[in-house]
């Protein structure tokens, strides 16, 4: 009796499976017998599928044989499918709600997106909503990206448009005594429907509380819904010392429902206190640098360059007193139809009286008009003049 093995063995396979792109896998082997001995299982070869799929998927497939020994062979196979089920990753830039000033430019800082299958998708972001940074109020954006499978995800930030809060700077006039009121300007640039408010509070700069320059102060300012102009006063204390131009600050912080655009504010408080030792209406400083003395109170009357006009005159018109072609003077009189226009030069801030005179130059003289100087030259009109026969003119500075 002949016994022979003309059964194959068997080999089964694992069942078809679908595994998401970008994960690690891989194919299960299979299992094989035989009733007559040993079973050898060998891969015939894998075929891979890339038609109908993109970005990363495909399907693949592996072929086993199962040879008993007698050279039975019997074949199995497992499909293996790489899909992309999975959403892109979408990541704000920036904050998830963020706050902008009315009247401002906003610039979206946008998303990115990447997937695991088709790479960086932040070229295919859309984006949807509008800031109007023109308008108070709250504003949607929304971002959505789509990958080429079709998944789709989806996310949003808030962009709130608020008042812009702002302070001015200041200047004043320190006074000799008592206390002078420094008024600060805090202004909304647009109006809100809900109340605004803002912490102040001085700083020292060259200015300080410890030199009793001005009077600290700290608190809340409270826009009610509709107003956008507050403002606060900060006393600046007054004395006679001599000193330099000084400065102290206010800051503004901790705004709620704005946002601050402009944070700080300068005082700047100018010094009235002009030394002059020997009383004689020029100050030390004048005199010293107009080689002048600043001890003797007759050179006040006296002439240094010899231009006809007094040192204490020269000071108050803001001439150089050692300079004869620098003098408070008339530059011309034209007649302009029936009036006469009387030309000058001026220093700036200085105060300037036209006086008239119909008879002879040394008086009496009749005030024709009071101006400021503006640092060029300006001009004064006498209307109707032209029909006297004569008439003279000079310009005083007024102290």
């Amino acid at each position: 009796m002949t016994v022979e093995d003309h059964t194959p063995p068997t080999i089964t396979c694992a069942g078809n499976k679908t595994v998401e792109c970008a994960s690690a896998w891989s194919f299960d082997a299979p299992t094989a017998t035989d009733t007559c001995g040993t079973v050898t299982v060998t891969i015939l070869g894998t075929v891979t599928n890339t038609t109908g799929h993109c970005c990363g998927t495909f399907d693949t497939t592996r072929t086993w044989r199962a040879t008993d020994a007698c050279g039975n062979t019997a074949n199995c196979s497992q499909k293996v499918t790489v899909a992309d089920r999975t959403p892109p990753t979408l990541t704000l830039n920036g904050a998830a709600a963020m706050t902008v000033a009315c009247h401002s430019k906003f610039t979206d800082p946008g998303a990115k997106a990447t997937d695991a299958c088709a790479g960086d998708l932040t070229s295919a972001i859309i984006t949807t909503g509008v800031v109007n940074t023109d308008l108070v109020g709250q504003y949607p954006l929304t971002y959505t990206v789509t990958d080429p499978s079709g998944n789709s995800t989806s996310t949003s930030r808030t962009v709130k448009v608020v008042p812009g809060i702002s302070i001015n700077n200041v200047s004043l006039v320190e006074g000799q005594s008592a206390t002078t009121s420094a008024l600060f300007l805090i202004s909304l640039n647009s109006t809100s429907t809900v109340p605004v408010s803002v912490s102040f509070a001085t700083g020292d700069n060259t200015a300080s509380v410890a030199d009793n320059d001005y009077v600290p102060t700290n608190g809340v300012i409270t826009f009610a819904p509709g107003e956008t102009n507050k403002t606060l006063t900060v006393l600046v204390r007054g004395d006679t010392r001599v000193e330099l131009d000084e400065t102290f600050f206010v800051n503004l912080s901790n705004p709620t429902n704005a946002i601050l655009s402009r944070a700080q504010a300068v005082c700047t408080i100018l010094n009235d206190d002009l030394l002059d030792s020997d009383g004689d209406g020029m100050p030390d400083a004048f005199e010293i640098a107009n080689h002048l003395n600043p001890n003797d109170p007759n050179d006040a009357a006296l002439d240094a360059d010899g231009d006809g006009v007094t040192n204490l005159q020269e000071y108050q018109a803001g001439t150089d007193p050692n300079d004869p072609a620098s003098r408070p003077d008339i530059l011309a009189t034209e007649p302009v139809g029936n009036d006469v226009v009387i030309s000058f030069s001026t220093s700036l801030g200085k105060t300037y009286r036209v006086e008239y005179n119909d008879s002879a130059p040394v008086g009496p003289w009749t005030a024709l008009q009071t101006v400021t100087g503006t640092g060029g030259i300006m001009q004064v009109i006498d209307a109707g003049a032209i029909g006297y026969a004569r008439r003279f003119y000079r310009v005083l500075v007024v102290p």
